[in-house]
């Protein structure tokens, strides 16, 4: 039987779409129903298309959070349940709560250019977690005027680098200039500021002292739609003389310290160890492990994770030796990490290492190193 020309094809059904979804992350409608924290049969309801059209968007929105969909992605998953894209539902709401919710997709889906700035290292396969922590940057960074730097603090080894690097992953669209990484702990000033100007074909090294050359990167700088992350910041002197005018270029400091005087009256977001009510820590070792491998071992990663105070890189190393080393298991791994919990030696990987006494100077030790001399400190 031939085809109307004139007929309008048939909108895309939520159960089918979801299921498209579902099939190319991999999960279960279990796996969304806990991880999206959205009612088991209410998913049920959705792929079996018992319900075709939800009342509500938010847990829609909470499945595309969860399965960390583009805004392209959730837009159609809407669409396909009758709802408004999401920037019709952000310029309708009057709810703080709902801004918050939808501010994490409210990144623009252009194509994206190739030859477009974009300094941020690898991805980590296995970042799990820290949603509350890329919504609230999100809401900060989604503007055209950036009045204040923004700050990422915390310990050593909880995580600032891989939430920075997450967020420039999801908001490289919407900076139609680029990204920029400065790295404040390995590179001096000058250095990074001829890299700055370097990336946008300028060439500053005609200016050998820091006031010209800085004034000459805000000039850059003033009216770029860009955002420049400066990693691992230890005094105000590093990245003072990297910040742009105010304006449209935005800015996004990692540090240790909560008393920088660079930072005085900026927004600041506190990245802590994963908490273990929200599961995060054992997400990491089902990404690590396996969905099947992490599940039979929960209550013994568990502890694991408890010992190590749920710091997330000594959490990924752990993993990553239960994983890789051969006769190594989750429980003679806690068996040695009580009967050593006195000895910096339990933990080393690669050059990620804590081989260090208790008589060695902490101030000498690498951030990694720090990192686990704090986690295994809660011993």
């Amino acid at each position: 039987m031939s085809q109307n020309p004139n007929e309008v094809p048939a909108e895309p059904l939520l159960s089918d779409v979801l299921g498209r979804l579902l099939d190319e992350v991999g999960w279960s409608e279990r796996q969304l129903a806990q991880r999206a924290d959205i009612p088991r049969g209410t998913v049920r309801n959705w792929m079996r298309g018992a319900v075709t059209r939800p009342r509500q968007w938010h847990p829609l929105l909470k499945a595309a959070a969860a399965m960390r969909l583009n805004a392209d992605q959730t837009d159609k998953l809407l669409q396909s349940a009758h709802h408004l894209p999401i920037s019709e539902l952000w310029l309708k709401t009057k709810s703080e709560e709902d801004k918050d919710l939808l501010s994490q997709f409210l990144v623009t889906s252009t194509h994206q250019e190739s030859d477009q700035i974009f300094q941020a290292m690898p991805d980590l396969p296995y970042f799990v977690g820290r949603d509350k922590e890329l919504a609230t940057l999100k809401k900060h960074l989604l503007r055209d005027h950036h009045p204040t730097i923004y700050i990422l603090s915390g310990m050593a080894g909880g995580g600032k680098t891989t939430l920075a690097t997450r967020l420039a992953y999801e908001v490289r669209n919407y900076f139609t200039d680029g990204i920029l990484w400065a790295r404040a702990d390995t590179s001096d000033t000058m250095s990074l500021l001829k890299l700055i100007a370097d990336s946008f074909g300028h060439d500053v090294s005609s200016y050998a002292d820091l006031h010209n050359r800085s004034q000459a990167v805000r000039g850059i700088l003033a009216f770029k739609k860009a955002l420049l992350i400066i990693d691992n910041v230890d005094s105000s002197s590093q990245a003072e003389y990297l910040l742009p005018p105010t304006g449209p270029c935005a800015v996004l400091m990692t540090t240790r310290h909560t008393n920088l005087r660079i930072a005085r009256g900026c927004p600041q977001i506190r990245v802590e160890p994963f908490e273990e009510a929200d599961q995060s820590s054992q997400a990491l070792f089902s990404r690590i492990l396996g969905e099947e491998a992490a599940a039979t071992e929960k209550k013994t990663l568990a502890k694991i994770a408890d010992l190590l105070g749920h710091l997330p890189l000594a959490l990924s190393i752990v993993a990553g030796r239960i994983a890789l080393e051969p006769h190594t298991t989750a429980v003679n791994y806690l068996t040695r990490l009580q009967a050593e919990k006195a000895q910096l030696d339990a933990l080393t990987h690669e050059e990620q290492s804590v081989r260090a006494s208790f008589n060695s100077s902490y101030a000498a030790l690498t951030l990694e190193e720090q990192a686990f001399f704090a986690a295994l400190g809660v011993f």
